[in-house]
């Protein structure tokens, strides 16, 4: 008798289990909130727009070194001259700068 409730009561638990699930990946949390003119957060690996905030208003860039140092990183990783995982020393004299 035992037995048949337990089997019972698990083949119910693995029929609820993909129904849960779905729900969960339905989720959308709500935008965080960011104090700047426009923002977007995207997914690196697939380019997708995750969320953003006045994405199509055109604006000036804010650090044109931010910028070129991200697209030259960048360039260095498409043609493995670095890694991602690469660890980077910084000296003191250039810590106490900026």
């Amino acid at each position: 008798m035992k037995r048949r409730l337990f089997i019972a009561a698990s083949l119910f638990a693995m029929h609820l289990s993909p129904a849960l699930a779905a729900d969960a990946v339905s989720f959308a949390p709500q935008p965080p909130a960011i104090d700047a003119g426009a923002w977007v957060l995207m997914d690196y690996t697939t380019g997708q727009v995750l969320t953003a905030g006045n994405e199509h208003q055109q604006r000036n860039p804010a650090s044109l070194t931010k910028l070129m140092t991200g697209y030259v990183v960048d360039r260095a990783i498409d043609s493995h001259r670095i890694s991602p995982d690469d660890i980077v020393t910084v000296g003191r004299d250039a810590w106490g700068e900026g």
